[in-house]
């Protein structure tokens, strides 16, 4: 994967990168694969993650590494749990608050336009 390629190159680096040139190198691979600019700072939260989990690699901390690893994983699947109760919530038939200030207009503005053409 790309972040694995962010791994490989820091260590190519000898940890010469800091961690404002992982975000860089972070933005730019999600630009240039996926053409997309991240403007919320999360691109911030991961360079971050990444550089320290590199230096707990390079100082052997096994132990630490594999801990953030599984809180990673465990945060990944409470957020797919929490999109799909939104999710579910959403399908149960409730009316937001937007929907029962306007009447349910926009829902309706949605459901009679048409679908656009697949050509």
């Amino acid at each position: 994967t790309e972040v694995r390629a962010i791994f490989i190159q820091l260590k190519a680096a000898q940890a010469d990168l800091d961690r404002e040139e992982v975000e860089e190198l972070l933005a730019e691979m999600l630009d240039n694969e996926f053409d997309t600019v991240v403007e919320d700072g999360s691109v911030s939260e991961v360079a971050e993650e990444i550089w320290t989990t590199f230096a707990l690699c390079r100082r052997g901390q096994e132990a630490e590494v594999r801990g953030r690893i599984q809180r990673l994983a465990q945060r990944r699947l409470s957020m797919r749990v929490e999109a799909a109760k939104s999710r579910a919530e959403g399908a149960g038939g409730e009316d937001s608050e937007e929907e029962e200030e306007d009447g349910g207009a926009e829902a309706m503005d949605c459901e009679s336009q048409p679908s656009p053409d697949p050509a």
